[in-house]
């Protein structure tokens, strides 16, 4: 369970009234309704009834019993969490383990990023840094479609700032040097240096600890889920990238916002926030939700779901918390992947793990991820 300083200051969490929710055949606590309110939810007893404005008020219920939903008078979803939430996903053997697929991914496997567009998995390795393109075969199953090598580098991450246009332009997270590199994958076998970014201005390590995540998130979603910056100031790109980085610290949890150049390598550092852990290891960002997820490893394992909106508390800000997830695993998880909704099946969609050090089990696709799944 995670620590009360471990939580963000509690505050409504907005999104559009979707369906946003967990397998509605979850188990349910003791949590369950009493009332007599409208919204037929499963989260609280002691709900308000606000949520009756609410357009089609059992669109706001998430399922969860850990969290209490909520709907605003513009036909919003509110959620604030209630407590840390059990890891509501299959866990091993009930995964698809592919670390079979190739050697190499049993030692030092980092990062992935799913491209819906292309339906394509990309995993990074950080000692003897590589990376794979994983595709599905006719079978239902997985293979290898390529790989590079990513040169002497130790690579933590790897996102895409436009899966549709380009593909194969792949940015990667490098640990202790600190910084964002380009590469172009677009040649099977081959990956070209396009442009490196010093983000070490803004990254500081300790010991072996530094940056581990990173995910993108464009311009149309800053604007939509009202992100600002770190004095609170509503800001999208402003040098040609279409969106902005947010990277996440082992050296003390932190998320860095960067804003990249597209022509030169000009970084300005966005703004800074807190996450109430020590160490974040991997970020994804779910377009399809407007979530930002954030796995936090160490002696913690928790994956936090978080709005692009903040509050201030003092000098520091923190996105708004909708949900803390435990995972009961002890393994140092390092990366992760969300597929897209339009891979829900029977109350979930698939999210890929990547486990450093982790054996057989160093690339897992857990199949019932159910946010988003109702």
């Amino acid at each position: 369970m995670t620590p009360a300083s471990h939580l963000f200051p509690i505050v409504l969490a907005l999104v559009a009234c979707a369906p946003v929710q967990v397998d509605g055949s979850s188990d349910k606590g003791p949590g369950a309704d009493a009332d007599a309110d409208t919204d037929s939810d499963s989260d609280s007893a002691t709900d308000s009834d606000t949520d009756s404005d609410c357009e089609d008020a059992s669109h706001c219920d998430d399922g969860l019993d850990c969290t209490e939903d909520d709907c605003d008078a513009d036909g919003r979803c509110l959620w604030r969490p209630l407590d840390t939430c059990t890891w509501p996903a299959s866990l091993p053997p009930e995964v698809d383990a592919l670390a079979s697929l190739d050697t190499d991914f049993r030692i030092s496997l980092s990062g992935a990023t799913w491209n819906p567009v292309e339906r394509e998995l990309w995993v990074v390795r950080g000692d003897g840094a590589q990376v794979w393109r994983i595709v599905e075969d006719q079978s239902g199953g997985w293979e290898i479609e390529d790989g590079a090598s990513l040169g002497n580098r130790d690579i933590e991450s790897v996102t895409l700032s436009d899966p549709a246009g380009e593909p194969h332009l792949l940015h990667v997270l490098v640990e202790h040097d600190e910084v964002v590199t380009a590469f172009d994958v677009s040649n099977p076998g081959t990956a070209d240096v396009v442009r490196t970014w010093p983000t070490n201005d803004y990254l500081e390590t300790a010991g072996s600890r530094g940056s581990e995540g990173m995910a993108f998130v464009p311009d149309s979603q800053l604007e939509d889920w009202d992100f600002t910056d770190g004095e609170g100031d509503s800001r999208t790109s402003q040098l040609g990238y279409g969106g902005l980085f947010f990277v996440g610290t082992q050296n003390g949890g932190d998320i860095h916002v960067f804003d990249l150049s597209s022509d030169d390598d000009t970084v300005e550092e966005v703004g800074v926030y807190a996450t109430g852990y020590q160490d974040t290891s991997a970020l994804e960002f779910d377009a399809d939700s407007g979530r930002l997820y954030i796995w936090h490893g160490g002696s913690e394992n928790d994956l936090q779901v978080v709005r692009l909106s903040s509050e201030s508390s003092g000098d520091t800000r923190s996105f708004d918390l909708e949900a803390t997830f435990d995972h009961p695993g002890d393994d140092n998880f390092e990366g992760f992947a969300l597929f897209g909704t339009e891979d829900c099946v029977d109350g979930g969609r698939p999210i890929a793990f990547t486990i450093d050090d982790g054996g057989d089990r160093a690339l897992d696709i857990v199949p019932d991820w159910p946010l988003g799944c109702h």
